[in-house]
């Protein structure tokens, strides 16, 4: 994904800082905008300020340069915030900055299955089964 960026063949990162110093950053890339859909968004992977700089405008500043691009390709500039920490505090920057669209949820099991576990998708119960559950 950062070969995107730094090959700028889809992606683009933006920084804030001196290159030996760099204090906050986005990556964005062009991807489809649904699965079912020919359009396309610019899609923020992460908007990061470092912690020694968190009472600054960056993260602001950073989102106003994501706006800035999706201006120039002509596209939607698509973001979130995806976190279990100090969610409600981004979310409120977020709005402050862009009209809200919609929002995610989390189930966390209790189990977590091993990493050979993961991808044993017989083991999951039948939709037609759950849903007469």
């Amino acid at each position: 994904m950062v070969r995107l960026a730094t090959q700028r063949v889809r992606g683009i990162i933006g920084t804030i800082g001196e290159p030996h110093d760099i204090r906050a950053a986005i990556f964005m890339s062009i991807e489809p905008a649904f699965w079912y859909s020919d359009s396309f968004v610019l899609q923020e992977h992460f908007n990061y300020v470092r912690p020694d700089a968190r009472r600054s405008t960056f993260a602001t500043d950073l989102l106003a340069y994501g706006r800035q691009c999706a201006d120039e390709l002509g596209i939607d500039f698509v973001c979130g915030v995806l976190s279990t920490e100090r969610t409600e505090a981004k979310c409120r920057l977020y709005r402050r900055v862009m009209p809200k669209i919609g929002e995610y949820y989390q189930y966390r099991p209790e189990k977590k299955p091993r990493n050979d576990d993961l991808l044993h998708l017989s083991r999951t119960p039948a939709a037609n089964r759950v849903a007469a559950e």
